[in-house]
């Protein structure tokens, strides 16, 4: 920094952050079938709150393993059915708060050749981590002498004291927002996984895998805050990410055009509804084949539903480039695209299902005598293909799934 008088100042500051923790588990098995898993863990983090001390996430999971009786050996035996296990689970985790969030300052400004004090972070003394509570029902199993495999299960995951901001009092003269553990968020769905070694052979072996998840998210408390917005948007008029209760959290609010049943321009409705940046399902897949020392593989993932805000698109037409989501007839006379483009923001919301093809690569493994015993030679090629429903990329947009890092889905 230079003052009016050529002098130069220089400042710097240094911080640290520590974690303590300590973790015990136990695991008992009965009869190689019943098992018992429990544990605990503990955490001290030097970004909580002053008023805040160790924070403590315990967790137990039973199984049974069905394929252990003795009035199932008739399909064990045979090959038919190779395991079959039951299993519960409750467990408690934890997403600390961001570093340095709970302490409050003081902003030093230059005023008249002199320097002023102002508040600044607001802090919150009592600032812990969001914790998760999730509980999970399922089974997994092994068919046809282990060439399928196929597991399901069900999941409700609630995330107590959610990391939101809230805003502070007009009247202290201080910052707008404040850090505080208010939220309450689920999150329920099923997951379902197949897999298949579908060729096993002397020189052959291929394996295929797919999961499905899904996924409803809703926002059960804000802690008394009116809706708000998160994210890389904040401005009404043309599009939001929000959290309000009772609604996937960070939708999509804005401005929604509304239509005579002609089809012609109606009138436009501020703070609609345009949709969850959400998934309804997603989930991975893979592919690999090895024929004695070479490999090839795939991987690839998808998600189905969830929508997408095309800022770019939205960007182009409001300077006048043309757009088949808008019709030139629902201009109203002597306007331009400028002075209405706010109107039309749900016209460049779209669908954000995805199928992307992550890797594919190949392998080939030389068995050597000499001083080198063995070389592997490989080329894997990233991110090869990608189909949308949108006409961006939905994972490479401002109003993605992942612009509120702050929030737990």
């Amino acid at each position: 920094e230079v003052d009016d008088n050529n002098r130069t100042y220089e400042d710097s500051n240094r911080s640290s952050l520590y974690n303590y923790g300590v973790y015990i588990q136990e695991n008992i098995g009965f009869q190689n079938k019943y098992y018992l898993d429990l544990g605990v863990r503990g955490d001290y983090n030097t970004g909580f709150g002053d008023n805040v001390g160790w924070q403590w996430y315990p967790k137990v999971g039973v199984s049974y393993m069905l394929t252990s009786e003795e009035f199932m050996e008739p399909l064990t035996e045979s090959g038919i059915l190779g395991s079959f296990r039951f299993y519960a689970n409750y467990g408690v985790a934890g997403n600390y708060p961001p570093a340095f969030a709970y302490q409050k300052t003081v902003t030093f400004n230059k005023y008249l050749n002199g320097t002023t004090a102002e508040y600044g972070q607001y802090g919150n003394p009592d600032l812990r981590p969001e914790k998760k509570h999730s509980v999970e029902l399922g089974f997994n199993s092994q068919w046809a002498n282990g060439y399928i495999q196929f597991g399901m299960a069900y999941y409700n995951a609630v995330t107590r004291d959610a990391l939101f901001s809230v805003h502070t009092a007009p009247s202290s003269g201080q910052s707008s927002t404040y850090l505080a553990n208010i939220g309450k968020i689920r999150n329920r769905g099923f997951e379902f996984t197949i897999a298949s070694d579908f060729i096993q052979a002397k020189d052959w072996h291929a394996r295929f895998q797919a999961s499905l998840n899904t996924l409803s998210n809703k926002v059960i408390s804000t802690g008394g805050e009116t809706a708000f917005g998160v994210g890389t948007f904040a401005n009404e008029a043309l599009i939001q990410n929000i959290v309000e209760e009772g609604k996937p959290i960070g939708f999509l609010r804005g401005n929604k055009a509304v239509f005579n049943e002609d089809g012609s321009y109606s009138h436009t409705e501020a703070l609609a509804d345009l949709g969850s940046t959400l998934p309804d399902a997603y989930g991975p897949l893979s592919l690999s084949v090895d024929y004695k020392n070479f490999s090839l593989y795939a991987n690839a993932d998808y998600q189905i539903g969830g929508y997408v805000y095309e800022l770019d698109r939205h960007f182009r037409w409001r300077y006048g480039a043309s757009d088949p989501c808008v019709d030139e007839s629902w201009i109203p006379e002597g306007k331009s695209h400028k002075e209405v483009w706010t109107n039309f923001t749900n016209r460049f919301v779209e669908k954000a299902d995805y199928l992307k093809v992550r890797t594919i690569g190949a392998s080939y493994k030389f068995r050597l005598d000499k001083a080198v015993k063995e070389l592997t030679v490989s080329f894997t090629c990233y991110n090869p293909f990608s189909f949308t429903k949108a006409e961006v990329d939905p994972e490479a947009c401002l109003s993605d799934a992942a612009s509120y890092g702050g929030a737990s889905v």
